[in-house]
């Protein structure tokens, strides 16, 4: 029986952007990915990238977040639903009054996103969001330093993707 959560689709004509991080306290080096589909769940891109001297969790996160949508800026992509896991980063770029220790982040976070176009921010757990966080981890924990941008998803995560590849077969013979 496969217990794996569920991966909701954004609405047609929308992408969903999973990015992951991964941070070591030890080396201050933060992996980051992310993996982008589209609304039938089909993997188009994923990406990983590596930055050294971060020292939180919360720079983590802030960086990873910023490349991200950097990245999707860069390859032109509209209607973005970017998925996070961190709840107090999320809170500071939606209500920015309420977290005030977050000013100078949040707001270079929403300046980026209004490169976007239209995007969404969507929190999720880890257990949803895991084969970003694995990419993310991949760069720490494998020492895999080199950034790169690539189609599909890596293979050694296909278990997680397989399903939407079904997907889109599925809509494929129906039309």
């Amino acid at each position: 029986m496969n217990a794996k959560p569920p991966w909701e689709p954004p609405l047609d004509n929308w992408l969903k952007c999973d990015v992951g991080i991964f941070w070591c306290r030890h080396s201050f080096v933060a992996g980051v990915a992310w993996v982008l589909r589209d609304w039938n769940g089909v993997v188009l891109l994923h990406s990983r990238s590596s930055f050294a001297n971060v020292l939180s969790a919360d720079d983590a996160n802030a960086v990873g977040w910023l490349w991200a949508i950097e990245s999707m800026c860069s390859l032109r992509k509209n209607r973005v639903v970017f998925v996070v896991e961190a709840a107090d980063l999320l809170g500071a770029v939606l209500r920015p009054p309420a977290w005030p220790s977050f000013k100078w982040i949040s707001q270079k976070i929403n300046g980026s996103l209004n490169s976007v176009g239209f995007w969404k921010l969507e929190l999720n757990t880890r257990k949803t969001n895991l084969p970003a966080y694995l990419i993310a981890k991949s760069v720490v924990s494998e020492n895999l330093a080199q950034s790169y941008v690539a189609c599909g998803y890596p293979l050694w995560l296909s278990s997680f993707f397989v399903q939407g590849f079904h997907k889109l077969c599925l809509s494929l013979v129906r039309t």
